[in-house]
């Protein structure tokens, strides 16, 4: 018994966290959409170019929608794969 209590302590704190997450999370994402450095102590991480790529992906993946769809069969799919073995092989005996 005494074990279960433990457990439930220990238990208790994250989930509270997740669920109070779960609750805001409309409010959590705002905030994280506002945030672009994050600093603990003597650590930094900045996310203004992983959002600046994520635009870059976004007016490719724009662009992208304008083209055909490009569809291959699972044969071809194979074929291209045991194509670019064959040529990794090749490139790497030759730089050896």
């Amino acid at each position: 018994m005494e074990y279960v209590v433990e457990l439930v302590k220990a238990l208790a704190w994250p989930v509270v966290v997740i669920w109070l997450g779960y609750i805001f999370r409309s409010e959590l994402r705002q905030l994280f959409g506002r945030v672009s450095t994050l600093k603990y102590g003597d650590a930094v991480a900045s996310i203004e170019q992983s959002l600046d790529l994520i635009q870059q992906l976004r007016q490719l993946r724009n662009k992208a929608s304008h083209l055909p769809d490009f569809a291959i069969t699972q044969l071809e799919a194979e074929r291209y794969l045991d194509l670019a073995i064959k040529s990794a092989r090749v490139i790497d005996s030759t730089t050896n």
